[in-house]
């Protein structure tokens, strides 16, 4: 199996995903309840509604309802174009996000039934998104994790914010609990993690490792000459040292 998901929130029921077959694990007995054979390959899984969604190499989504329940497949939103590979939704914007084999993101507006421009910033094969609101996390194989702060301009390119590259094929991501920290997983096995909260780097910037205030020059090449300069030792209680 590739991938393992729970059905409808139940901790008694997970299915194994693999390529052209489900496995039902009982958590309770510990042990296969069964296996149901796909006419179908399945190259990539989402959640919808606490439902598994399991992406073809037709261009087709099969719900997962239940054990031994798989609903009758359904055609992604028109204009989605290449194979799914990475799936995420929000309720609270009704929006969906669709990754690629090709490195792009189709971003669908279920309320007005239309795609938003497409999201191009990776290079290879989208491994997973993740949606909070508007927010929109994605990881590659090209080695990026990138933000994407998605907006109802239909005439406006969105660039992405690269939060962190490595070094190989990022594989997966998941975020703590305080969503201060996300864990990056790579190809060759090995886990990441990385700070990513904006307040903790602030505050680690400021009581670890500045020992003294920038320069001018080095202020307007970091920040920019459009932010006007000013101390951060001061801001700490501290007089800055030349």
């Amino acid at each position: 199996p590739f991938a393992i998901s729970k059905i409808n929130s139940s901790d008694s029921v997970l299915i194994l995903i693999g390529k052209q077959s489900i496995g039902y694990f009982d958590m309770q007995g510990f042990m296969l309840k069964g296996v149901t054979p796909l006419n179908f390959n399945i190259v990539s899984v989402g959640m919808k509604n606490h439902v598994p969604l399991l992406f073809d190499d037709r261009g087709r989504m099969h719900s997962v309802e239940g054990v031994n329940k798989i609903a009758a497949p359904v055609k992604v939103p028109n204009g989605i174009r290449g194979q799914v590979t990475a799936y995420a939704n929000s309720t609270k914007s009704s929006l969906e996000a669709y990754g690629t084999k090709e490195g792009i993101i189709f971003v669908y507006d279920v309320k007005k039934g239309s795609l938003l421009p497409q999201l191009t910033g990776h290079e290879s094969k989208i491994t997973r998104l993740r949606m909070n609101n508007r927010r929109l996390y994605s990881s590659s194989l090209d080695g990026k994790l990138n933000l994407w702060i998605i907006n109802d301009n239909e005439r406006e390119k969105i660039e992405p914010l690269t939060l962190i590259k490595i070094n190989e094929w990022m594989m997966n991501f998941n975020f703590d609990r305080t969503k201060d920290r996300v864990w990056t997983g790579g190809q060759n096995g090995t886990i990441t993690k990385s700070l990513i909260s904006i307040d903790r780097m602030k505050n680690k910037l400021l009581n670890e490792i500045l020992k003294r205030d920038l320069t001018v020059e080095e202020w307007n090449y970091y920040i920019g000459t459009d932010v006007p300069w000013k101390s951060f030792l001061k801001e700490r209680g501290k007089e800055g040292r030349k």
